[in-house]
């Protein structure tokens, strides 16, 4: 399955309800999941971005379908990536 990066930030409402942080990552999995999509794995980073995280999902219009929902929550602002195997990269260039 393809492998994405997302890079995001809360936005002022989820700042202002810190506390349910937990529950906002909860329903973020679950629109992935509902969407055919896995939040692989997420940390929380200091810098330009509030939190990385990697998923993996179908293709790019099944993910970008579920990183709309999410935002439509109003929780997350974020930019998503696909990523490419260091080694198909390779191959492709030779």
């Amino acid at each position: 399955m393809p492998t994405y990066i997302r890079l995001g930030n809360l936005t002022d409402q989820a700042v202002r309800n810190v506390q349910k942080l937990g529950d906002m990552i909860a329903e973020a999995r679950r629109i992935f999941e509902a969407n055919g999509c896995k939040l692989v794995q997420a940390w929380s980073t200091l810098g330009a971005y509030d939190f990385v995280a990697v998923i993996e999902g179908p293709d790019d219009a099944t993910v970008m379908k579920a990183s709309a929902l999410i935002a439509k929550a109003g929780n997350f602002r974020a930019v998503t990536l696909p990523a490419v195997p260091m080694a198909d990269f390779i191959a492709s260039v030779k």
